[in-house]
């Protein structure tokens, strides 16, 4: 349990690699896609027992708690909907989710999902030597997209992050690509 707890915290994103790619890839006009280049997404991660960690994520507007080795129906807002399993591997300290979509919109919303059913999701989660959350997600047939995350200090007190709800009423005249 020691190796997860490295988790625990709240992580800032530092940097992101492949954002726009990934975001044009299912189709997200170029308005959307430079409001999301201004995310800073926070993610809060709380291990709670040796199979399970509390996850609360800014952007993606989360409150959630996440068991291991269990396959369950999941949503992540307006991104996929399907069934998806987590897993945490001590011996190289990698936290992997693997998402099967399987709706095209929202059971939740009735909203579009950018991710299309059918399309496999993987991410992985580790942390580097310097002590940073590295995340990398990979959607079946398209490139990886990473995010480097900082852990929170007092200094970052002042929230101005984004969420998706952000992107409701942002950029829908513009399809542009």
């Amino acid at each position: 349990m020691d190796a997860l707890k490295k988790f625990n915290g709240t992580w800032i994103q530092e940097s992101q690699e492949g954002r726009d790619d990934f975001l044009k890839s299912f189709g997200m006009n170029v308005v959307k896609r430079k409001l999301a280049s201004k995310f800073k997404p926070k993610i809060t991660i709380k291990v709670i027992a040796d199979n399970a960690y509390r996850e609360q994520s800014t952007a993606l507007e989360l409150d959630r708690i996440v068991l291991f080795d269990q396959e369950i129906e999941n949503e992540i807002p307006r991104i996929a909907c399907g069934m998806s399993i987590t897993n945490f591997e001590p011996s190289t300290r990698v936290l992997s989710m693997k998402f099967r979509c399987t709706e095209n919109k929202s059971r939740e919303t009735g909203e579009k999902c950018l991710v299309p059913s059918g399309k496999l999701v993987e991410r992985t989660r580790t942390i580097t030597s310097e002590g940073k959350l590295e995340q990398i997600v990979v959607v079946e047939g398209g490139t990886p997209y990473k995010v480097v995350y900082r852990r929170r200090v007092d200094a970052d007190a002042k929230d101005d992050s984004m969420t998706l709800s952000d992107f409701d009423s942002e950029g829908e005249e513009s399809e542009e690509k």
